[in-house]
């Protein structure tokens, strides 16, 4: 219901939280400023003088016909925003729910009309993001050739695929040669498998849809000496030349923080993979050292082999936080216990995070045993564990288990859902138990209450609706991307 008499000030907290409700979640849908527009004078006056509403555009699909309107689109939010700096997210992929355009001429005919719009005011642009299935580099060229100079861009996202799946750290590209010297203050880039822009300053890169060979990771970090967060959405790992690699120097990448991987099955990509490609989970930091890595990030672990975790020793020594996801047909997955001893070795971690993953790594024999000394503990330092998505009992059994034999634990973060089933666990004793009945090996055990009640005792129990993690932020809604 509206209601017109609430003072200034109050709605233009709701609107900000609206539209940042709007931007992270719906972007597809009806934009929260235009709509709160809409529904009496005075909110449409207190949104039309609230400059921060419009500072993030997502313009809509446009026919041919209607590329002036979308140049006024574009133009009439820019002109809301004032002097604000600006963020444009050009979403043209048939999973985006608007009426999609058809054909590469009226994809480009839009993003030209982009272009157009931010001519006149290049040095407010700081993030622009172009996401679409279609996909043709003389195009791209013709398009871009008319992009002004963008002082203060600090975010491009091009994720146009079928241009070139494998990364070129030095692009000698013709139709791409002469773009990034365009965006002297370029900090986060992420494509599907384009090419690396070449610039000192680079802090963020981000690759959907890429091969990746251990060569090529090694010559991305050592031609970035800033990059601080890495990123590889749905790559496939390419097999390495073990007679080309063995003279090639060990690379040192001090800078790089995060990094991420979600690695697809290497049949997927069979029919389009160079030739000679070889296992795609060999160890692809063999010639790589991250002495300051801090943040890793693994989505479907079930292609995660014992080579691949073997440089994990060398490479990750001072990792502090492992975040675990396995979306999907995944999540019933364990945490393969073959690559458990190698896990172990970390033994700075601080932070666990389990987003529908199973726990079974939580409980290995050694550590259902509370006497066991701390020196022999699998990760003795952990101070927080995340639970989320897919959470069933016996993964709340794990963590009661780990808890109970790792003293240093603060803080456990579940969902409402893993909080009350958590509640249904009966302790015996120290022991948690998801059966009714008592164990037919403790015919005389107490139970001392639900395993929630015995967990609050010496911990807190923090409540989250969602745990997302790097590569959360490159879903079906392009987000701003930033070092978690």
């Amino acid at each position: 219901m509206v209601s017109p008499h609430l003072p200034n000030e109050i709605l233009t907290d709701i609107f900000l939280l609206g539209t940042l409700d709007w931007q992270e979640n719906t972007p597809s849908e009806l934009p929260f400023p235009i709509l709160v527009s809409c529904l009496c004078q005075h909110w449409r006056i207190v949104a039309h003088h609230n400059a921060q509403l419009w500072c993030t555009i997502f313009p809509p699909q446009f026919q041919d016909s209607d590329q002036e309107e979308a140049t006024k689109w574009v133009h009439r939010w820019l002109t809301r925003a004032r002097n604000l700096r600006i963020s444009i997210v050009a979403d043209f992929t048939p999973w985006y729910p608007q009426k999609r355009v058809k054909g590469v001429g009226r994809l480009w005919s839009n993003i030209d009309a982009i272009v157009k719009a931010i001519v006149h005011c290049p040095e407010r642009i700081r993030r622009l993001d172009i996401r679409s299935d279609d996909s043709d580099p003389t195009i791209l060229k013709g398009t871009f050739k008319d992009l002004p100079m963008l002082p203060n861009l600090h975010q491009l996202s091009l994720q146009l695929p079928s241009i070139c799946k494998v990364i070129v750290v030095d692009p000698s590209i013709p139709e791409f040669k002469g773009w990034f010297h365009k965006f002297p203050k370029l900090k986060v880039y992420r494509s599907d498998g384009m090419l690396v822009p070449k610039l000192q300053g680079l802090t963020t890169l981000s690759f959907r849809h890429a091969w990746l060979t251990a060569r090529l990771l090694r010559d991305l970090l050592s031609s970035l000496p800033q990059l601080e967060t890495l990123l590889f959405p749905t790559v496939s790992v390419l097999g390495t030349d073990s007679s080309a690699s063995i003279n090639l120097s060990v690379v040192v990448a001090p800078s790089l923080r995060a990094f991420a991987i979600d690695l697809n099955d290497a049949d997927t990509y069979n029919e389009n993979m160079p030739e000679g490609s070889g296992d795609h989970c060999i160890n692809i930091f063999q010639q790589i050292r991250l002495p300051n890595l801090r943040y890793l990030e693994l989505q479907r672990t079930p292609y995660l082999s014992e080579a691949f975790f073997d440089g994990i020793k060398q490479s990750f020594e001072h990792l502090e936080t492992v975040h675990f996801s396995n979306p999907g047909i995944w999540s019933d997955c364990n945490i393969d216990q073959v690559i458990l001893p190698t896990l172990s070795s970390l033994s700075n971690l601080r932070h666990l995070r389990f987003l529908s993953t199973r726990t079974a790594i939580l409980n290995p024999t050694a550590q259902n045993d509370a006497s066991v000394a701390p020196s022999t503990l699998i990760w003795p330092n952990i101070l927080s564990i995340t639970l989320c998505g897919s959470v069933n009992s016996e993964d709340l059994v794990n963590l009661c288990h780990f808890v109970k034999s790792h003293k240093l634990v603060e803080v456990v973060y579940l969902t409402e859902e893993a909080k009350r089933r958590l509640s249904t666990i009966t302790m015996y004793g120290d022991e948690p138990d998801v059966w009714k009945d008592i164990p037919s090996d403790q015919p005389e055990a107490e139970s001392i209450g639900t395993a929630e009640e015995w967990l609050k005792k010496i911990i807190r129990i923090e409540t989250i609706s969602r745990c997302d993690g790097l590569l959360d932020r490159e879903g079906l809604n392009l987000k701003e991307l930033s070092v978690v």
